[in-house]
Order: structure tokens, then sequence, then C-alpha cells
């Protein structure tokens, strides 16, 4: 079975084909069925093993124990070895996730009765996700037991893709020219924006911005901010500030269901707080996350009117055919409301099932000979030397269309060549800024280095070549997936080595 996933920060979401349609799964626990599977775990006080999903919550609630919540938005800072602690347990981010993951696919499996049928998913990540989260996302998912599709596609490509299947292939046949949407991915712990050109089965991503953190989780933080001052709450253990979390939540979430609501209510017994509910208006939350909103609107006309859109073509608004709002948190009265008031009323669509339109896109993917072209959300470079002076040397600017290949030549000036890779949102006067380390390698550029040992940093020293020196070529590959090699050349006697770059 090929199934589209969308792995959220507060719930995960899987797309399959039934009767040649992709559809939602449905999940059942307790006799609740759910169209998500929660993105939680809960690892009871003294069991060694947690639960995760829809079991998580009904035992948060009743059992002492440590419940993870918004696990992805750790994927953004990860590296081997990352943990997260609470008072005296430990876990490292990866485990946590592989053993989510197990219990998904466990979950998969049971509910579609597949047996031993192999379950290929084609997977999705933010846009502006980095490196390391791309990277340790298809890794736990393989370590699940999952087959996972050659290509992995941001979830505003993948909410694209869904929507021209949502009636707009039609006007695409009738047209006979590309059309363009402006996708609004506001998801539970980040927020992406593209701009994508839709074509008969071809979508081509022409440009793209997000923030990294800013979501339906910083919405629960503002309302649970607001229930603490308004009870003034001290002291709360680590798993009643989550319960309560949870219960904001949910709050939120009720507010998309009900036509004008006044006020937003949140239960503090169900919360293990004490008794009653505290009681707010609607409009004192929506004027303490506006600026939050308002934060994604300028990502919206940084894409807009971007240099990529103007070489596209597109000089206004009437360009594009719709601005099109997917993601949970989408959903909120508010959003919707702010995003018409500042584009109007006819260009603003938002999702029939704005929580699904990930998964149901890389769904569609996953079945169909779909072609897609994507970019970069991040410069990919190295720190190189010269004459004495370490700089970032950009490889693969931000915005670069993958897959991409670069060719360099450079004349050496020691010994041994000291590459230091990494990723950053953008840098000037030769420093990156925000850097994240990639890998870092030692290569031997002196023909006469003994290849049966390693170099080491002590070894480097300056070295003079002569006439015509000792050329070296880097050619670098950046495949569709975001995933970058490099093979380095020794002119002097065709020495090649292949280096796969990975964040560290």
């Amino acid at each position: 079975m090929k199934i589209g996933l969308d792995f959220g920060t507060s719930n995960t979401v899987v797309a399959y084909l039934e009767n040649r349609t992709p559809a939602v799964m449905k999940f059942t626990y307790g006799g609740v069925v759910r169209d998500v599977f929660p993105s939680v775990s809960f690892y009871p006080h003294g069991e060694a093993r947690g639960v995760h999903g829809l079991e998580a919550l009904e035992c948060a609630f009743r059992k002492p124990g440590t419940l993870i919540r918004s696990l992805k938005r750790s994927l953004r800072n990860y590296y081997p070895g990352l943990q997260i602690q609470e008072g005296e347990f430990k876990w490292e981010v990866k485990d946590l996730l592989v053993d989510f993951l197990k219990i998904l696919r466990e979950t998969i499996v049971s509910t579609q009765h597949l047996g031993s049928e192999e379950l290929e998913a084609l997977l999705t990540v933010p846009a502006n996700a980095n490196g390391a989260q791309r990277f340790v996302t298809r890794q736990a998912f393989r370590e699940a037991g999952f087959t996972v599709l050659p290509r992995m596609i941001d979830e505003p490509t993948a909410s694209a893709i869904e929507f021209s299947y949502s009636g707009l292939s039609d006007r695409l046949s009738v047209r006979g020219k590309p059309v363009y949407v402006l996708v609004y991915d506001l998801g539970g712990g980040t927020f992406d924006v593209s701009l994508v050109r839709i074509e008969p089965q071809r979508y081509t991503v022409i440009a793209s911005a997000g923030i990294e953190r800013l979501g339906g989780d910083d919405f629960d933080r503002c309302l649970y901010q607001m229930v603490i001052e308004s009870r003034q709450l001290q002291a709360l253990s680590p798993l009643q500030e989550k319960l309560l979390l949870h219960r904001c939540c949910e709050a939120k979430e009720s507010l998309s269901n009900i036509i004008d609501p006044k006020y937003v209510r949140i239960d503090l017994e169900e919360a293990r707080i004490g008794e009653g509910a505290v009681r707010l208006r609607v409009e004192d939350y929506y004027e303490r996350i506006l600026p939050l909103v308002n934060q994604t609107l300028l990502k919206l006309e940084e894409v807009l009117h971007s240099e990529a859109a103007r070489a596209e073509g597109i000089s206004s608004l009437a360009q594009i055919e719709k601005i099109y709002l997917v993601g949970g948190s989408s959903r909120l009265p508010l959003i919707l409301r702010r995003v018409q008031e500042k584009y109007g009323q006819d260009k603003v669509h938002l999702s029939s099932l704005p929580f699904a339109s990930i998964a149901l896109g890389a769904c569609h993917m996953a079945q169909e000979k779909i072609e897609v072209e994507q970019v970069l959300s991040r410069t990919f470079g190295v720190i190189r030397t010269c004459g004495g002076r370490e700089y970032f040397d950009p490889i693969f600017e931000k915005g670069t269309k993958i897959p991409a290949v670069k060719r360099f030549e450079i004349s050496p000036e020691h010994n041994i060549g000291h590459y230091r890779y990494l990723e950053c949102v953008e840098h000037r006067d030769g420093q990156a800024i925000s850097p994240r380390m990639w890998s870092e390698i030692f290569f031997p550029y002196d023909p006469d280095w003994d290849l049966s040992r390693l170099p080491q940093p002590a070894d480097i020293e300056i070295k003079q070549y002569g006439p015509g020196g000792s050329k070296v070529i880097e050619e670098f590959s950046c495949d569709e997936n975001g995933l970058i090699t490099v093979n380095i050349i020794r002119q002097a006697d065709s020495l090649s080595i292949k280096y796969e770059i990975w964040p560290q």
C-alpha cells in the first residue's frame, strides 16, 4: 500500500487510495474514531514502554508520567544524541520519534488489515526544514519499518497538488496555460508560504519562505498564558502544564466549529489543576495572537513580491489564482478573516480539509507520475581560507531549484584541504548568518601524502606548489530531496574521493 503521510506537530495524518480516490485514514481507540493520529507520546512512571497517539492522551489524564508533545519542533535543532529531559528522565529525540512511528505503522497495518503487505510512504516536511530535520525524518521512518519512497516533498507543494485535484485541473485543461497558487500553510509548529506554478502533472515552486517556530502551538501558549493570568496559577508541574496546554488547544480548535463565538472555555479540572473552568472573551484572545498572525502576512508579502516572482513575470495579485489556506491552524476564524481583509474574499480559499491537504496531495504523488521542482530553503556552502583569512563561500544559494550541480576549480595553499560545510538562512560580507554545521572533511591536496593515514587538523601546513600548481576540482550535486554529495578530484594524479555531506 502506498500512502501520503504528514507527520505534524500536533497530529499525524495519513492518506491512502480508496476506490481510486485519496481518502483520509481513520483511527479508532476506546470507541472514539478520529481522522488524525495525535503526535503525542506518554511514558507512565515505573513502566518500561510508552504509549502513543490516542492512547497516550487517554493515559495522560489518569496516570502519573511524562507527556511528550510537539516532538516535531525538536527536529529543527536535531543532532545525533539530542535529548529531551524532564526531571530525572531522559530520552533521545530520535528514539522517541522511532518509537512513535513504530506504533503508527502497527496501527495503520492493523486498521487496513495489511498483514505482510509493504507499507510505502511518501513523506513531507516543512518547506523551511533544515537539512538535519530532513535527514532524521527519513532515517526514523525507515527504522520504524516504513518503506520510504525516494521522493520527499515540501508540505506546501503537497497542498498545491491537492488543490489542483480539487477542481483546478479542469480549468487548466481549458486555459492551456500555467496557473499560480500561493499556499499559506499554518500548522501546529511552523508556517510556510510557497508560490507554486501548476501545469498538468507538473508543479514548480517559484519562491518560498517561512517561520520555523510559529504555529498552533504558539496560539495555544497565548491562551494558556491568559488562563494562568486570569486565575493567578503558579507552580504547575510539567504534566499539569502539558495537560492545560492540551485543553487550551482543544478550546482553540472548538472556535472553528462555532459561528461567531463570543467566549472560549477551558476546563481546569480535566487538566488536574482545580475545579471549574476559565471563560475568556474570544476577541481578547484574538488580540493576543494578532501579532503572530501578522507575521505570517509579512512572509506572504515577501514571497508575492520576491525577485523570483518578478522573474516569473508575476507583478500583481491578479495573476494569482488563489491564496490557498491549509494546515490545521488555518481553520481558526481569525486567520481567514485577516487574510481576506488584506487580499479580498474572492482571492482567498480555505481548504475544505485544511488539516489533511498535505497528506492528500502526497497520496496523489505516491500513486501517479507527477513532476515536482522545488527550491532550497537555505544557502549551503563551505568555510574557505584565503591569505590566512576565513570566509563563507556559498555553493547552492537559498532559492536554488533542485536538483542542481556545481563545479569549482581551486588552487590550494595547503597540503591538506579542511572543508567545513554548513547551511545558513542568509550571508553577508563573507559571513554566514545563523549557520548550521554539516560535514567536516579533510582531503589530501599533496600527491605525496600517505593515503594509508587519515589527515588530521595538526597535519595542515602551508605549501607552495610549482608552476601550474596542484589544481583541485570540486563537483557538488544536490538531489531532488536536498541531499548533497561532493566529488573532490586531485588533478595531479586523478585521485577522486566522493563524500556524502550530512548535517551534524
